[in-house]
Formats: structure tokens, C-alpha cells, sequence
């Protein structure tokens, strides 16, 4: 689908928020000679993600497989995976790409939980009490309660809730509209490149994609040491 309402610019600043948000997620950048190219890729391609600049460029997010008219492109550059050749995509278009190794928090924080899945709370919680204290919550009215009273130092934020008229984007808005600097990550099944896009645009410090490993959140544990 073509993307109206990220400028590129926009897009560009939401992608390189996290490059780790996207893991396994392809990245495919054309750029033609003046000819409305960009445009017709969009249209021929109803199910990938493009997004187009004002001349003839666009970046394809996850999938190799587009259909490209027949005229060549000036400059094309094709990535399996955003984060494992950050450095590439961060050359091609300018953007810093320095990295920090990751290591284990050096003091105890409060960790907020919002995930619908008992199991699921569980596992995080088992995982994370390493780091701090942690609370789980199941819902958006207990996510945007627990957020107000208890501040907590770092969020990690399910999209999808049983039962629940809103959504994990509606909590992030609450969230932010309380304390504009929250380190709030967002986590889901639903992995498609633009909900990656639209958590991080929305102010999102990263995304984890399920299934996940401990490692994933120990990652932005140490990152939210490093702010």
C-alpha cells in the first residue's frame, strides 16, 4: 500500500528510532530517473509497504517480491534484514548508525508489563525480576492507572487486548500525553512493517516481535540505561 501519511523524511527518522525493531524485516530502496516510477510501484503493488519521496525514489519494507516496471532504477539497494545491515541503509541516507553492546542494567528499575496473556505475564516477569521490580497488568484501564501511580521507569506495552475496546496504541497516546519522555516499548504478534512503522512514529522507543527471546528485552533494559 502506499504510505500517505508519513512524509519520507518522517519515515526515514522512524525507521533508524530503533533499527532493532526490525528484525527480519526487508528493506528494498529504488530510486529512477524522473517518470513517476515510484508512483506506479505503489499501485502495483496493493499488499507491500511503499513509501515515496516527492521525486522518483521509494523504499519497499518487507518483501524482496514487488513488481518494478521495466525501466531500470538509477540506484537500488536490497537488505534482508534492517537490523543486521543498519550501517548500510544509515550510509545510503545519511543517518548516524552507531550502536552500544548490550549489558545487564547497573541499578534497579521499575518495570510496567501490559500483556493480556497470563502465561505470557509470567514468562516476562520470571525473565525480568532480575532487573527490578515488575508489575503486570492485563488491560488498557489497568496499563494507564498503574502508568499514573507508579511511574515506572521503563514500559513494555502489548498491542492487543481480549475484550478491550482500546488497543495498545490508545494506551501509548495516554502514556505519553502524561510524561512525553516515557520508555515505552511495544511488543506483538502482528508484525507486519507498517504497525513497526506506526509504533515508533508514535513515539515508541522500539518494537519486539513475538515470538521473542529474554534477550530481546534485556536489549532496551540496557538502552534505557544509556539515555
Amino acid at each position: 500500500m502506499l504510505n500517505n501519511h508519513l512524509a519520507w523524511q518522517s519515515a526515514l527518522k522512524a525507521i533508524a528510532r530503533d533499527p532493532m525493531s526490525w528484525r527480519g524485516v526487508s528493506f528494498h530502496y529504488l530510486c529512477f530517473a524522473p517518470g513517476e516510477m515510484a508512483q506506479a510501484i505503489a499501485e502495483n503493488n496493493p499488499d507491500i509497504f511503499v513509501i515515496k519521496n516527492d521525486s522518483d525514489a521509494c523504499i519497499i519494507l518487507g518483501s524482496k517480491a514487488a513488481c518494478i516496471p521495466a525501466r531500470e532504477p538509477v540506484s537500488s539497494l536490497w537488505i534482508k534484514d534492517i537490523s543486521a545491515s543498519w550501517a548500510q541503509i544509515a550510509e545510503l541516507f545519511g543517518i548516524d548508525s552507531a550502536t552500544q553492546p548490550t549489558k545487564k542494567p547497573d541499578k534497579t528499575i521499575t518495570i510496567l508489563i501490559v500483556e493480556d496473556e497470563e502465561m505470557t505475564n509470567k514468562i516476562l516477569a520470571n525473565n525480568l525480576k532480575q532487573f527490578g521490580t515488575v508489575i503486570t497488568t492485563a488491560n488498557s484501564r489497568e496499563a494507564i492507572a498503574n502508568n499514573i501511580v507508579l511511574n515506572p521507569d521503563i514500559i513494555f506495552l502489548d498491542i492487543h487486548y481480549h475484550d478491550d475496546v482500546h488497543d495498545g496504541f490508545d494506551v501509548l497516546a495516554s502514556i505519553l500525553s502524561n510524561n512525553a519522555k516515557a520508555f515505552v516499548v511495544m511488543f506483538s504478534s502482528d508484525k507486519n512493517p507498517e504497525i513497526i512503522l506506526k509504533c515508533l512514529a508514535s513515539g515508541a522507543q522500539g518494537f519486539i516481535a513475538k515470538p521473542f527471546k529474554p534477550s530481546d528485552f534485556s536489549y532496551y533494559l540496557d538502552t534505557l540505561q544509556r539515555i
